[in-house]
């Protein structure tokens, strides 16, 4: 039975001040260490990849031999490759991580279909709205797919972005024939759409540069998120690729999804090499996906568990590549425990900035680039869950999971199921030690502290519960992100 792992209920009446409060008790990530607020970067450009896991990049280990990213291998040489990054499996929750730097279950976005406002709630303090807070003359923007919310209240100017052009979701079928190549997007605060004509990746890149051009010396953070390589796959421009496409997309899924991450990462390097060379020696890049490949994405040969939208390694551990002023020592990979709430705190860091309070799952990872930091987090957390069934075939899930590194345990609160794994001896989580008669010390150790993680430091069960009480008159049925609705499509 898992009601070890579930806090009372009683803990659901505690005020919201102490159930968000930091950690009391338990183990807890590495503290960063005390820095001053000089900036290591005059600018950050956070590039967000849709549904790319280690196997299409080149330069990640075990990458599929049908992977060739020349543009993001070469960042990898002039900085670090991260290898044990932890993202949500999937979009929104990711996402919403990244602006925060809280999990899912302080905000509510647990999903595709997210709790109570469908998104971003309006009074959580994004990464834009913290990092002008501290210094007031940094410029913003956010440019491609939000999916944090269709409203006006919950869109990336409301959140603190001086400027935003993009799609408040996905690209659909349903709307445009051509999705990619045409499309509804929205500008500035207005929730009003106008119809674009331009390869969706080539637009991103296309309206970074006309940011960054805009925004010339002064300080800036720009986020070029990317519908790449999300469905629905296609054939990219051919000046973008070089792939012999046979077949439809739908049958040879692996196929075209290469060939659009082809053209991805030809379009990030026009992007690099548009920026101008004094900007870019001062401008850190940091390219993070969030999420796994889809599994219909996944290379035929290669053992894969579920892919995208699971807790399986190979829908959480993603591609995270940084290059800039703040890497010593390039051509480095790091194996420290990372969570995608730790891009919040580290971009403060990177721009001279003290990161919000309320970033309570935040931890920077500056030393890595450096190469001072001898170790990193103490575990890491992933998640999913919805407050209710959405209308489609998804069944409700209510499912996390932590690791130290090695041991990693997940939980299927709804299921009644729990999973403990080895890592270093079975990376691709056949083995559930809980099965056998007994576990070893080691093991059993392991189990203890990972489970005091989720009781004592995390709280997760009374924030749910918290949570779940604050958003019980909402209804969703209106704000439902489409994802909810497309099955695969997510």
């Amino acid at each position: 039975m898992l009601l070890p792992l579930l806090l009372p209920l009683a803990l659901a009446a505690l005020p919201a001040s102490h159930v968000n409060a930091a950690p009391q008790e338990g183990p807890s990530p590495k503290a960063p260490e005390d820095r001053s607020l000089s900036p290591l970067a005059d600018h950050v450009l956070l590039l967000v990849l849709d549904d790319i896991g280690t196997d299409a990049v080149s330069c990640y280990p075990g990458a599929a031999p049908d992977a060739r990213t020349p543009v993001l291998d070469g960042l990898a040489a002039r900085g670090v490759r991260f290898d044990r990054v932890w993202s949500n499996p999937a979009c929104s929750p990711t996402r919403a991580t990244v602006l925060t730097g809280r999990y899912g279950f302080r905000t509510g976005v647990g999903s595709v279909k997210s709790l109570g406002s469908g998104g971003l709630r309006p009074e959580e303090v994004s990464l834009a709205e913290s990092l002008r807070r501290e210094r007031p003359g940094l410029r913003t923007a956010f440019l491609g797919k939000w999916h944090l919310g269709p409203t006006e209240e919950q869109g990336p100017v409301a959140q603190g972005f001086e400027r935003f052009r993009g799609t408040s979701g996905n690209l659909r079928v349903k709307t445009r024939p051509r999705p990619y190549f045409e499309y509804d997007e929205r500008s500035g605060r207005s929730t009003e759409t106008s119809t674009r004509e331009r390869y969706a990746t080539s637009a991103v890149v296309d309206d970074a540069l006309e940011a960054i051009r805009e925004f010339g010396p002064d300080p800036w953070l720009v986020i070029a998120s990317f519908h790449a390589a999300h469905t629905p796959f296609h054939e990219p421009p051919e000046a973008l690729h070089s792939r012999t496409l046979e077949g439809t997309p739908k049958l040879q899924a692996r196929t075209h999804f290469m060939a659009m991450v082809d053209a991805l990462d030809h379009e990030i390097g026009r992007l690099l090499e548009g920026i101008p060379p004094e900007t870019l020696e001062r401008t850190q890049v940091i390219v993070l996906s969030d999420n796994g490949t889809a599994s219909k994405a996944q290379y035929a040969e290669r053992p894969l568990r579920l892919g995208k939208g699971s807790l399986y390694e190979d829908g959480i551990r993603v591609p995270m590549i940084s290059a800039g002023p703040a890497v010593v020592g390039p051509a480095r990979a790091s194996s420290a425990l990372i969570n995608t709430t730790d891009l919040f705190t580290t971009i403060h860091e990177l721009l001279g900035a003290s990161p919000a309070p309320e970033a309570l799952d935040s931890v920077s990872f500056v030393g890595e680039l450096s190469g001072s930091s001898a170790a990193g987090r103490a575990w890491a957390f992933a998640e999913r869950f919805q407050s209710e069934p959405p209308p489609s075939r998804w069944p409700a899930v209510d499912r996390y999971t932590v690791t130290d590194g090695r041991f990693k345990l997940t939980v299927d609160v709804l299921g009644d199921v729990m999973r403990l794994h080895d890592l270093s001896t079975d990376p691709q989580e056949h083995v559930n030690l809980l099965k056998g008669e007994e576990l070893p010390d080691e093991t059993a150790e392991a189990r203890r502290v990972l489970e005091g993680v989720v009781q004592q430091s995390l709280n997760r069960a009374a924030v749910m519960a918290s949570r779940a009480a604050e958003d019980a008159p909402a209804d969703t049925d209106e704000t439902a992100d489409d994802e909810s609705q497309q099955g695969d499509d997510r």
